[in-house]
């Protein structure tokens, strides 16, 4: 439950929860396994401590470069190659960013869903995708000048690889990201329950209430109910504790 909504799409993210913050933070960006794995520091002043991990998509041909950087410039929003926008940027070096899946305009109901759906894989023309969820905590939570580690392993980190629930492309809610916490996101409920089964049947209601006319964005054709409802029995839910820029 976040802000006491829950949807059935929301992809995991896996915390330490007896990390104990000291001297901040400390970020691993691993490029062969898509994680991206968040550290504080030990009483020694090295950054041992897991905080949180978090699936993202890196460069396509490994165009993120390996190497230590720091954070600096934050956007709110951000255009990136080839005329679409991120939320939530924060410049590591050069053109590449952390930043959301990419957008067709400035505004949370236009996320370009077939991209989403790649995170955990190499997707990006460099830059580092997050799901809106993660890429608000970095941006909120992580100051400028932070460490970013980029490198290759085929350990995915202490904390392991998150998984994403795919999002049928038809859903009338693809164009937003199931984790963005914004009131007018469809994916929520608004129900404060933590069983797991309520929460699918509530979503299935609640896409049922909905016409099936067209979808807002572009004038997509919404989901066909079937379709929707396979792939929630399919998936179940379960809550796991640029102008310069590339895209």
């Amino acid at each position: 439950i976040e802000n006491g909504l829950e949807n059935t799409y929301e992809p995991g993210f896996y915390v330490n929860p007896d990390a104990v913050i000291r001297d901040g933070y400390y970020i691993r960006v691993n490029r062969q396994a898509n994680t991206v794995t968040v550290y504080t520091y030990d009483e020694a002043g090295e950054p041992t401590v897991p905080v949180r991990a978090m699936v993202c998509s890196v460069g396509e041909c490994w165009s993120t470069p390996t190497g230590i950087y720091h954070m600096s410039t934050k956007y709110r929003w951000r255009e990136l190659l080839g005329h679409v926008y991120g939320q939530y940027a924060i410049r590591i070096y050069k053109g590449i960013m952390f930043h959301s899946v990419p957008y067709r305009r400035t505004r949370p109901n236009t996320l370009v869903a077939g991209e989403y759906n790649k995170l955990g894989e190499n997707a990006s023309h460099g830059c580092i995708r997050l799901c809106v969820r993660d890429a608000k905590w970095i941006y909120d939570t992580i100051p400028s000048k932070t460490t970013v580690e980029i490198y290759d392993s085929e350990d995915p980190g202490p904390l392991g690889k998150p998984e994403i629930i795919p999002v049928p492309e038809e859903d009338e809610r693809a164009g937003w990201d199931p984790t963005d916490t914004d009131p007018e996101n469809p994916f929520f409920t608004g129900v404060e329950e933590s069983n797991q089964e309520a929460c699918v049947e509530m979503d299935r209601r609640q896409s049922k209430r909905r016409t099936a006319d067209q979808a807002e964005d572009g004038g997509r054709r919404m989901t066909d109910r079937e379709l929707m409802e396979e792939a929630v029995k399919a998936r179940e839910y379960s809550y796991a504790p640029y102008s310069n820029c590339h895209v």
